[in-house]
């Protein structure tokens, strides 16, 4: 499977550099929209899964079918086809695509590509995660003194009130609160460490169905925070926190 998605969202890549970034319509409001190279890149993806897998289900960001219990599908593509639209809007050279693999309800393959950067972070269940086919691991540090910390900010505001104010709260503490605007490679970024931590509310399944096994099989952990007594569910979260267990264990404090 991981050679599938490679080869897809390489072709998917190029097309998404070369497609317009005009905005096509907008989706719930606070600067939400969908460019031309959205719908570009989804078409390409998923002409491609359903010639190799006919048989299996697609849940894509913009084209998305109601699946019903998608956890339960036993063959289950989840697509985001640009993360970081208003990046790609503005030509701010940070978004990716991200396509994962996921049979009832466990991630078995994923691959983020950073377009820009030509990076493809992967990883196959039980078997590590890669950039470019190098093995990558979390960050090791175990104090938030000089950390970076990545603090998304939500379309929605019940979403943004959640997460956007800890930035104060975090930074009293001694972390550097930085903000990108992709959540697939704000993930991928703290699979290979360039990030100590990243914390959102309101993401939905294609921003994180890949990112949760590249960076569980980097040695990361992604918690939701608000609800941690429970098993973390890609098909059930609100919020997620994600670095490493000692650092999640200390910034999940501060949220309580």
């Amino acid at each position: 499977m991981i050679d599938f998605i490679e080869k897809t969202i390489k072709r998917a890549g190029e097309i998404l550099l070369q497609s317009s970034r005009n905005v096509i319509k907008e989706k719930g409001g606070g600067g939400n929209v969908v460019l031309r190279a959205d719908l570009d890149t989804e078409k390409f993806i998923i002409k491609a899964i359903q010639k190799t897998f006919p048989q299996h289900a697609i849940l894509s960001e913009e084209t998305h079918d109601q699946i019903v219990n998608p956890e339960k599908k036993e063959h289950l593509w989840i697509v985001d086809p640009l993360d970081g639209t208003t990046n790609a809007k503005y030509h701010i050279p940070f978004f990716a695509i991200s396509i994962a693999y996921v049979e009832e309800g466990v991630v078995k393959a994923g691959g983020i590509f950073d377009t820009n950067r030509n990076e493809f972070f992967s990883a196959e269940k039980g078997k590590g995660a890669f950039c470019n086919k190098k093995r990558i691991t979390v960050s090791d540090k175990k104090d938030l003194q000089g950390l970076i910390v990545n603090v998304g900010s939500p379309y929605n505001d019940v979403n943004f009130n959640l997460t956007y104010p800890l930035g104060q709260n975090f930074h009293q503490h001694g972390t550097r609160i930085v903000n990108f605007g992709s959540a697939v490679l704000e993930c991928a970024w703290v699979s290979c460490g360039r990030l100590g931590a990243y914390l959102e509310a309101g993401l939905k399944l294609w921003d994180i169905a890949a990112a949760n096994l590249i960076l569980s099989e980097a040695g990361g952990v992604m918690i939701d925070p608000y609800n941690s007594e429970k098993p973390f569910s890609i098909f059930t979260q609100k919020t997620i926190l994600v670095g490493n267990i000692f650092i999640v264990e200390q910034l999940k404090k501060l949220i309580k």
